[in-house]
């Protein structure tokens, strides 16, 4: 089940220019946090952090990543936060604007419902089952070769004021509560029929 945060969002600090990003997530191949790192390479102006939370399971491909970062501008500071107690993860989320993920594969991405729950803009891939987010002006899903699709909705959010930004994070965070609702009267049901 998915719970809804302890905690109501009070931070929603946005300076047009300045963004920060996040990612939860197992640190393999296919989370695609390469591509993640890849793409902050094209924005030459603006202050961005991008933090990442996860155990670094493919040492190889940390390594990689930890290289890639190391490739970016000045202006970009990537930061990896290795694991993190559960419940420090809803206080981490909220300090957040965007949560990025341009994974190849998610079964439900419980990390993704965490992040809106938690007031996050999803700059997702179109593989969860999080689907047609900009049709609801939540976030975007894009696909994996529209790369210029995920600098784009990086580049509005990094443009986004504190209204703009409140306002959306306002609009996410209702949207995951009436989703997770759902989803957990839906296993409720499942469970009693068991």
């Amino acid at each position: 089940l998915t719970l809804p945060p302890l905690h109501e969002r009070k931070n929603y600090d946005k300076k047009p220019g300045e963004v920060r990003i996040c990612s939860v997530t197992r640190l393999v191949r296919n989370k695609k946090i390469d591509f993640a790192i890849e793409l902050l390479k094209e924005f030459k102006e603006g202050k961005i952090v991008f933090d990442i939370y996860g155990p670094a399971e493919d040492e190889t491909y940390y390594k990689e990543c930890l290289a890639l970062s190391k490739e970016l501008p000045a202006n970009i500071l990537v930061s990896f936060k290795g694991t993190t107690p559960p419940h420090q993860i809803e206080e981490a989320l909220k300090q957040y604007h965007v949560f990025l993920l341009p994974t190849e594969t998610e079964n439900f991405g419980h990390a993704i419902v965490e992040s809106m729950l938690n007031g996050c803009i999803p700059v997702i891939s179109d593989r969860t089952p999080w689907r047609n987010l900009q049709k609801s002006g939540i976030g975007w899903d894009i696909a994996l070769s529209d790369k210029r699709g995920f600098i784009s909705a990086l580049q509005k959010c990094l443009e986004m004021d504190e209204m703009t930004f409140k306002s959306q994070s306002t609009i996410i965070q209702e949207f995951a509560r009436q989703k997770t609702g759902d989803i957990n009267i839906l296993e409720a049901y499942k469970q009693a029929f068991k």
